[in-house]
């Protein structure tokens, strides 16, 4: 017989809230609305385990193949749905270096792993707004589907073993969500970066393990009618739900305190909340999250963590020409729509068994089809322009290793890539690009603006190292350092912080320059750095002031300036003392009064103030080309 709970209305809501403080995350609106996710760990976790403590004690035994049959349905077909979409995005929106990662991120989702592709891929979760994927959220997807694939046996075994002692599941409940929390704090390195500890299962697990130790705590509340009430889970609830409200306007994802206890005190906040809802149904908390709005948002919650980050995607400042909050309540009201959609024609007729062979059967046929579009939307750039992750890359067939000329850098090049590599082809050149965004010639492990943002940059010193082989193996004739300035805030060096046009900095950022200009020199006939001009305040879009706190636009420029020209000095100071030759962007677009060129007759070099983009970029590599021509 299966088992059914007592509805609690409040926990919809909570669940509501929880997507509410992603939503408001992902559009850069709240700094910790990242916790929503763990408080959707607990909530499973208790909802979970509370299914599977009524069934043993209703049954005396747990269906585990049913369970994950109803799993299934609820889960699966509305993830087909949301891939399909992200077929037709990369199909259709998505540039030629993004095919690779969402084919990969793809497979990745569609067997539940992609927490785990996530962390031996290095990705970087606070950098999301920098490379984004549209599938970049689905890790919190995998991590549940693992706990539901382990945890009922578990739950099982338990109770064989022990004959259905709940005191004793809560107990190991409890001490399997301490190691979890020990060993996220023994593995975290802020100088690795974060992607193991707030990826991996283990590292994550806690606060679902908190949700299943609450669930067997107040098993009997949880089956008994709501109106039992006890009034001490009102405060608990209240202060649950202010210590989490709390850190999701004040805790960043990527501070160091959130790995050294913090995540696991958030997530006993959000457990303390679940706990004193179902204490005291009637308080004033749960009232409060009984509302209707919030108890619809929960109850569409899963459509709408599915769907919400691709629509963000697609409906981007650049595509849209809409800034926030209007572009906010765009994103906002797309996803509701197509969640409310999802809900309603395949998530609840298939949970409730109408249509449910014919839509399984099409779930399936899903499946295959989605494969094969994915896989045909990754290739179909010939192969010999095939892109490699995180870098514009075009080169002559495999065959051939040698290369002309080899451009690295970071953003900049990034950009520019296409029209680089179209420029050297015109030229009868071989070239090669490799611009990973925010990497350049300086050892930096982390980047953090005025405003708070910050961000790891431990993949940077991958990607030095790649930079360093890929002239060991291709044996270049020209290697062209094209990066961009350090942004308005600090980067982490040898574990330190450094603000740009220190001493500290200069002397740092002259030192790995030096050091990437004598290995790259061993392996190429030319080595070029080039200069660049400061970014252009009447281009910049205003979305960026935030990362600057929100300063005025003439002492911002004045403050730009200052950074790109301790930069360009020490560019000029180690082109001097090295084998390296210096190409000045900044003198040719840039006059000694400091008013730089932002178009070339009708072309605007750089419609985002800092990248040389479209016709803007054939410009620059025309440019650029040109002035190589005297070096080779």
């Amino acid at each position: 017989m299966r088992t059914t709970l007592p509805h609690i209305q409040a926990l919809d809501g909570l669940r509501g809230v929880a997507v509410a403080l992603i939503l408001l995350f992902h559009a850069d609106h709240l700094r910790g609305g990242w916790l929503g996710v763990d408080l959707f760990f607990v909530l499973s976790g208790f909802l979970i385990t509370s299914l599977l403590v009524a069934e043993w004690e209703t049954n005396g035994r747990i269906d585990l193949l049913a369970f994950w049959g109803r799993r299934a349905r609820r889960l699966l077909p509305a993830l087909m749905l949301l891939l399909f979409g992200v077929c037709g995005y990369a199909v259709a929106v998505a540039a030629p270096s993004e095919l690779e990662r969402i084919r990969n991120d793809g497979l990745a989702t569609l067997f539940y792993v992609a927490n785990w592709h996530a962390v031996f891929a290095d990705y970087d979760y606070w950098a999301i707004f920098n490379a984004p994927s549209p599938l970049d959220h689905t890790w919190s997807l995998a991590i549940e589907e693992q706990f539901y694939l382990l945890w009922p046996p578990v739950v099982w075994w338990w109770f064989a073993r022990r004959r259905g002692s709940v005191a004793g599941l809560q107990g190991l409940s409890i001490g399997l969500a301490l190691a979890s929390a020990v060993w996220l704090i023994w593995l975290f390195d802020p100088e690795t970066g974060t992607a193991r500890v707030y990826y991996g299962t283990d590292t994550r697990v806690a606060a679902t393990l908190i949700g299943a130790a609450i669930a067997a705590a107040l098993r009997s509340r949880v089956r008994e009618s709501s109106g039992l009430a006890d009034e001490r889970g009102n405060p608990l609830a209240f202060l649950g739900l202010a210590v989490l409200l709390a850190g999701s306007f004040a805790l960043g994802g990527n501070e160091p305190l959130v790995y050294r206890g913090g995540l696991f005190a958030l997530s006993l906040a959000s457990g303390a909340c679940v706990a004193g809802i179902v204490m005291s149904p009637r308080g004033s908390v749960a009232r409060l999250l009984s509302l209707t709005p919030l108890r619809w948002l929960g109850r569409v919650s899963y459509g709408v963590y599915l769907w919400h980050w691709p629509i963000y995607l697609v409906l981007s400042p650049e595509r849209t020409g809409i800034e926030a909050p209007v572009l906010t309540l765009l994103r906002v009201g797309g996803t509701l729509w197509v969640a409310w959609l999802s809900f309603h024609i395949v998530e609840w007729p298939i949970r409730s068994g109408r249509f449910e062979r014919r839509l399984l059967g099409y779930a399936a046929v899903s499946g295959t089809a989605l494969l094969l579009v994915v896989g045909h939307a990754a290739t179909r750039i010939p192969d010999d322009e095939q892109p490699e992750p995180f870098a514009q890359t075009t080169a002559r067939p495999r065959s051939d290793p040698a290369l002309d000329v080899l451009l690295i850098g970071d953003s900049l090049p990034y950009i520019l890539g296409p029209a680089f590599a179209e420029e050297a082809q015109r030229r009868g050149l071989s070239p090669q690009v490799i611009g990973v965004e925010a990497c350049g010639s300086l050892r930096a492990t982390g980047l953090r603006y005025l405003s708070g943002h910050s961000f790891e940059l431990a993949k940077c010193l991958d990607i030095r190292q790649r930079w360093i082989d890929t002239a060991r193996s291709r044996s270049p004739e020209t290697v062209v350092i094209f990066e961009g300035w350090t942004g308005e805030g600090h980067k982490r060096v040898d574990g330190e912080w450094l603000e740009p046009c220190s001493d500290t900095f200069d002397e740092a950022y002259a030192r790995d320059l030096r050091d990437l200009v004598d290995a790259l020199s061993r392996h190429a006939g030319h080595v070029v750095v080039l200069t660049v001009p400061p970014p252009s305040i009447e281009d910049l879009p205003s979305r960026f002031s935030r990362l600057w706190g929100g300063m005025a636009n003439e002492e911002l420029d004045a403050r730009f300036r200052e950074r790109v020209g301790c930069q360009n000095r020490v560019r000029r100071e180690v082109a001097a003392a090295s084998e390296a030759q210096l190409v000045d962007l900044e003198a040719a677009l840039c006059s000694a009064a400091g008013v730089c060129q932002r178009f070339d007759g009708e072309t605007q070099l750089r419609p985002d103030g800092m990248h040389f983009e479209e016709e803007g970029a054939r410009w620059a590599a025309r440019w650029l080309f040109d002035r190589l021509e005297g070096v080779r």
